[in-house]
């Protein structure tokens, strides 16, 4: 789950500084990428916490997918997504 934060920074470097040289814009994509991955991987993991019974009780009440996740899941993910 943790593959793109096991590589080294410079490999996303690379990309941005073959497109737009090595400057500010690239360095700044570049570390802005790096960044993401980790908030990513952890909203992956926190939504994924969430009870299959209260997903199943969502459903049941008659949520649209939209609702099934502003509404459920992101409130009940959100200690695991603010802890880390």
């Amino acid at each position: 789950m943790d593959t793109l934060q096991e590589i080294p920074l410079f490999v996303f470097l690379i990309p941005p500084s073959c497109f737009l040289r090595v400057g500010d814009v690239a360095a700044m994509l570049g570390i802005v990428l790096y960044a993401v991955t980790p908030a990513i991987n952890t909203r992956n993991h926190g939504l994924r916490q969430v009870a299959p019974a209260l997903l199943e009780a969502a459903n049941m009440a008659g949520c649209t997918r939209r609702q099934l996740l502003w509404r459920v899941q992101i409130p009940l993910a959100l200690p695991e997504i603010c802890s880390a």
